[in-house]
């Protein structure tokens, strides 16, 4: 592959680092302009009121069933800066989506020209995620970054922010931290083997077996920098040992996978399909799958140029090997639990990739986008014929992206899709007009029959209630899915609620993703029992049953009644 100008380390108040900021205000102000459109009560309400429940001192996964620490803790310096609401936990998340675009962008600029690399950078804007899940998708592509970074540079100060990034990761995204860890290891031990076997030193290097590792450890900046990065993460493991949290959360990823996976989309018969199911639903479909051809095709790749005698094994190639591995690694999630929104999370090395595929096309078939000008008369049919056919796919996405989604792919498609206004205590925002009505209407209930500081519980997956109701719930867990308890905690549980009993429950009755052994009353039927012995209905909201203790029920016109047979 060509090497590309415009890599060069630049000073970070430069004339070159100036059009960075800029890029970055501008997006800060697009994503914002936006970011009051949509809102899921189930996965972000949870998220919202874990934290609040860190705000109020409590920490995740020792004090209550979460996600790591890191992402609660964040949250809840939003709610220090900007207030308990919703908009606050936005705020937090679109200022780091630009530096997710920009990172994109200079990852994919070691690849290949501006051109191709701005494109991979406009999928990411197109796909961002949504917005309590970004997480994982931010420290993917900040870890890639960094790696790319030192093997290109190989500095102290780049191995400093790669071990910086994987340790915050730790915090965030546990399954990121050990992936990033393992890839970043491989990744310096090809470049250690590259450098022995006669590869060309850095610039400026001296050349021999040690030389890159050498010059990581002489100068004082770097061991100080070392030293930082060793007490960072001799801190962490203290944090992280101490609370168990390492231990739990293993235990939460690798035993709920058992029950709670699902199986990738059927796309075959594929004309059927796309008549009975659209255009959009396939587009959907398809798009579990083009990741997968994509690295198989960079993978190949890769061998074909490591057993081929006439080219040596360059630096490009190593990003390129690290890049595809973040790749497979992230793809990871959607292998565990198979769903559109765990897919968008896991794209952006699938991008790079893509783009970089594309550029070799274009430049076997037209020279380089940013070379000497072609002058034949035939040459502009031609490269229009070419780019057209390029484009393609990335026009494609875009399209769908930004006009066919929105709010659960974090992109400007969602001011034209939620359309009705929520205006509540920790909440203004637009969505769905069946949505905010339920939503206005139990939160109601929950104020009308409770006074604060009783307990509601919300099952299996709506803490968000306890957040906008201000109302804590009485139990560890702030959603109970399929796979989570065992026998003996279901019975712990239980025996727990018989001495707090709540004031209301709000209980939804579905079989997630439309299997029937995963509604709540076939995986925690002991809980449902208690439920049913205690629990009459109050009223119907939409998909929410909203219950209360039979011995203090209220009438309320006849819509009251036994909880048993609602099932």
């Amino acid at each position: 592959m060509t090497k590309y100008p415009g890599t060069s380390a630049q000073p970070f108040f430069s004339s070159a680092a100036l059009p960075a900021v800029l890029v970055y205000v501008l997006l800060l102000g697009y994503l914002y302009s936006f970011s009051r459109y949509g809102f899921n009560i189930w996965d972000e309400g949870a998220f919202a009121y874990g934290c609040l429940r860190t705000y109020l001192g409590q920490i995740s996964i020792k004090d209550f069933y979460g996600y790591p620490p890191g992402q609660y803790l964040y949250g809840a310096l939003f709610y220090k800066l900007f207030g308990v609401d919703v908009q606050s936990l936005r705020i937090g998340i679109i200022v780091l989506t630009p530096a997710m675009v920009l990172m994109v962008y200079g990852t994919a600029r070691k690849l290949m020209s501006d051109r191709f690399a701005a494109l991979a950078a406009l999928f990411m804007l197109s796909a961002p995620s949504m917005y309590y899940s970004r997480y994982y998708t931010f420290f993917c592509v900040s870890s890639l970054f960094c790696l790319v970074e030192l093997l290109e540079k190989r500095r102290a100060l780049q191995l400093f922010m790669l071990i910086g990034s994987i340790m915050l990761s730790f915090y965030f995204k546990v399954e990121v931290a050990l992936f990033s860890a393992a890839i970043g290891g491989v990744a310096l031990a090809l470049l250690f083997v590259r450098e022995r076997t006669g590869g060309k030193p850095a610039q400026g290097k001296p050349s021999g077996p040690d030389s890159w590792a050498y010059s990581l450890a002489a100068r004082p900046s770097s061991r100080i920098l070392l030293f930082l990065a060793s007490a960072g993460i001799a801190l962490s493991l203290v944090y992280f040992v101490k609370n168990d949290i390492l231990e739990r959360f293993i235990d939460i990823v690798f035993g709920i996978h058992q029950v709670w996976g699902n199986p990738f989309p059927q796309i075959f018969p594929l004309v059927q399909l796309f008549e009975t199911l659209g255009p959009r639903e396939m587009f959907e479909r398809l798009l579990f799958y083009v990741p997968v051809l994509v690295y198989v095709l960079t993978g190949v790749l890769l061998l074909v140029r490591f057993l081929g005698k006439t080219r040596k094994t360059g630096k490009t190639d190593l990003y390129l090997l690290a890049t595809l591995l973040f790749g497979v690694c992230a793809f990871g999630l959607v292998i565990w639990r198979a769903g559109f929104d765990n897919l968008l999370r896991t794209l952006p090395p699938f991008y790079v990739l893509l783009m970089y595929l594309l550029s070799l096309a274009y430049e076997k078939l037209l020279g380089r986008p940013d070379g000497a000008k072609k002058k034949p008369a035939v040459f502009w049919p031609k490269k229009l014929a070419v780019e057209a056919v390029i484009l393609v796919l990335p026009l494609i996405f875009f399209y769908e992206m930004n006009v066919k989604h929105g709010f659960y792919a974090g992109t400007v498609g969602a001011v034209n899709i939620e359309t009705a206004r929520l205006t509540m205590d920790r909440i203004d925002v637009y969505t769905n007009p069946s949505e905010a009505k339920w939503i206005r209407r139990v939160v109601e209930l929950i104020k009308t029959h409770t006074r604060p500081g009783d307990p509601v519980l919300a099952l299996p997956l709506n803490a968000g209630f306890n957040f906008l109701s201000d109302r804590p719930n009485p139990i560890f867990y702030d959603w109970i899915l399929p796979g989570m308890l065992d026998e003996k905690e279901e019975n712990k549980l239980v025996e727990q609620l018989k001495g707090d009993l709540p004031k209301i429950i709000v209980y939804v009755d579905i079989a997630i993703d439309g299997k029937d052994e995963r509604r709540l009353i076939n995986y925690v039927p002991k809980l449902i029992g208690f439920i049913a012995e205690r629990y009459r209905l109050l009223e119907t909201v939409g998909f929410f049953n909203v219950l209360v203790p039979i011995e203090t029920a209220p009438r309320n016109d006849g819509r009251e009644g036994p909880l048993i047979g609602k099932f």
